[in-house]
């Protein structure tokens, strides 16, 4: 942490330390005593203040509390008594070069990404956000289908090792296969268990196809019929071989060591689990898939229009195709199309495609990820935040990160939305439940301290409460473009400014790649006066947050990133037309 401290009179920068252009309006300050023949009029007091927090989670940068993050905080603080003086504006301009690769990247990749460098410059990104306030319930649904199958594959290949764990390999099947052991519930606490004599003398031909049927009614069987992963129990199932295997020991088994039995019971038992679980599972789905199915030509309609012609029929009559592989017996003829592995495999890089696009579509109001062409625009005007950004993300990599989320990124915040900062008790409740781990949904970081929103429990901006009408301006610039070098001549606010060359492209979102540009970030702040009491107040209290992690991904059992389906999702909302105008505002 560090701080410079200057002192100004209005005509004259009088003050030591950061250099800064001091430009005032003619006439404003009225002259006071003299002394030594000089005016002097009530000063100007500027404190330079820059500070560095730690690396890590205290406070969170955001509810879910994904992202490690440093904050770095430029600010300025002015003290002045002078009447005179209605209002101040200062300018920042930064010039932030993020990593183009993680630092765990292959080593082709650092390698291209060096070339790439060396070739046409620094290759960075920005995206510029309004989130939304409310999360339509309508898309909840669609949602919690994609998050389900993808749950359902993650938990079929669980099932899967655990059938594998068994270790009932062929020299066991082999030797069990004349044993024809069955089981099968006929209801919760009740297994029929069945098998034949496996002798083989000629004598005894005939007892081959004779069964013997026993049952065992236990408190554990119901722990063979599961819809979740975590429901299964272990415990349960080595309990229940003992019994069944200690059941099965009276008969005289000839030619079938012990252990290979074991095994076998084992291996059954999983397969009842397996059989209920694909049975529950795929019933619980279909009535998921037929409301998503109803909803997309009615409450989906607003939302399916940002999306490619055909992609989200496409994902769902796949979905079906999984649903009925689910509903289909093992050993019975297959009735129409059944998804394969492969094509599953591809159906969750689309649902997880699917899902990151719809999440972005409805969390934010307006987006720009990432930023084409230069911009200017508002985070705060006059103290409100109607029809202003949000905030701002700016990372290096080629890879679009997540958002909401952002990793490895710079973010510049300045509102956070009624949800984060205000949640109901049902909208807390819901997204507790949607999200693991520890939430921190109306944390005091999150909320506004100007009064009036305060009060009301509004979202609001995230300024100084002492100086409560502020405009915030920013503009996004070609490095030493037409633009940077008009902001550096200009001391009005960036959306006033009048600029008639045509707008520089800054990004390129392609499938093969994406292409950024050395750009450089501008802020503008204009603090008046409210009251005729001394004039004062901090500027940029909210900083900047630099999170510097790999992008965490999406995961069911775990807590991580709740957002890192929206990883590599482009959005342009609302959609421009050519050519893009300088200043642009969320709704227009």
């Amino acid at each position: 942490m560090g701080y410079s401290v200057s002192v100004a009179n209005f005509a004259v920068y009088q003050g030591d330390g950061l250099l800064l252009d001091l430009v005032t309006k003619e006439g404003v300050i009225p002259a006071g005593k003299d002394k030594d023949g000089k005016p002097v009029d009530e000063p100007l007091y500027l404190f330079f203040i820059f500070l560095f927090a730690k690396y890590g989670n205290d406070p969170p940068h955001e509810f879910t509390g994904a992202l490690q993050a440093a904050r770095f905080t430029p600010a300025l603080r002015f003290e002045t008594m002078n009447p005179s003086v209605r209002s101040i504006r200062v300018h920042y301009r930064f010039h932030f070069q993020l990593d183009s690769y993680l630092e765990n990247a292959p080593a082709v990749a650092k390698l291209i990404k060096d070339v790439k460098e060396d070739l046409w410059g620094i290759e960075n990104y920005a995206s510029i956000i309004r989130d939304a306030d409310d999360f339509p319930s309508s898309v909840l649904p669609a949602i919690r289908l994609f998050k389900d199958i993808i749950g359902a594959g993650a938990e079929l290949k669980f099932f899967e090792s655990q059938l594998e764990a068994c270790n009932f390999e062929w020299t066991c099947r082999f030797e069990t296969a004349v044993l024809g052991l069955e089981l099968s519930q006929n209801n919760s606490n009740t297994l029929k268990i069945s098998f034949r004599d496996p002798r083989r003398s000629i004598k005894d031909a005939l007892k081959v196809f004779e069964k013997t049927v026993i049952s065992l009614t236990d408190a554990k069987v119901s722990a063979l019929s599961v819809i979740r992963r975590h429901e299964f129990s272990p415990a349960a199932i080595e309990e229940l071989t003992a019994k069944i295997f200690a059941a099965i020991e009276g008969n005289t088994l000839p030619g079938i060591s012990d252990d290979c039995l074991k095994r076998n019971i084992k291996y059954l038992l999983l397969q009842v689990v397996v059989g209920n679980y694909r049975l529950r599972k795929g019933e619980d789905l279909l009535k998921q898939l037929l409301t998503v199915a109803r909803a997309a030509k009615t409450d989906l309609a607003d939302i399916l229009k940002y999306l490619k012609p055909g992609e989200f029929e496409q994902v769902l009559a796949d979905i079906e195709a999984f649903v009925r592989a689910l509903l289909q017996e093992p050993f019975l003829p297959v009735i129409g199309p059944i998804i394969t592995l492969v094509q599953f495999k591809k159906l969750i890089e689309r649902i997880q495609k699917l899902a990151g696009r719809m999440i972005s579509i409805v969390a934010f109001d307006a987006a720009e990820k990432p930023v084409l062409y230069e911009i200017a625009g508002l985070f705060v005007q006059q103290g409100e935040v109607t029809n202003t950004w949000d905030n701002l993300h700016w990372w290096g990599t080629e890879q679009l990160p997540s958002a909401p989320g952002a990793f490895h990124a710079v973010h510049s915040h300045y509102r956070w939305t009624r949800l984060n900062a205000y949640p109901t008790a049902e909208e807390t409740s819901a997204l507790e439940m949607a999200i693991p781990g520890k939430l921190h949904l109306g944390a005091p970081q999150l909320r506004s301290l100007v009064k009036k929103f305060r009060d009301r429990g509004l979202s609001g901006p995230l300024i100084d409460p002492q100086i409560p009408k502020q405009t915030i301006s920013f503009a996004i610039a070609l490095n030493d473009g037409e633009l940077d070098k008009k902001l550096k001549e200009s001391n009005e606010s960036f959306e006033d400014v009048k600029f008639d060359g045509e707008l520089n492209k800054i990004a390129t979102v392609e499938e093969s790649e994406n292409s950024g540009k050395d750009i450089v970030y501008w802020l503008s702040c204009l603090a008046e006066r409210t009251q005729d009491v001394d004039f004062k107040g901090t500027l940029f209290v909210n900083g900047f947050y630099f999170t510097h992690d790999e992008e965490r991904p999406f995961s069911l059992f775990r807590t991580s990133n709740m957002f890192g389906l929206t990883q590599g999702v482009d959005l342009q909302k609302p959609q421009h037309e050519k050519p893009y105008r300088l200043f642009r505002r969320p709704f227009g």
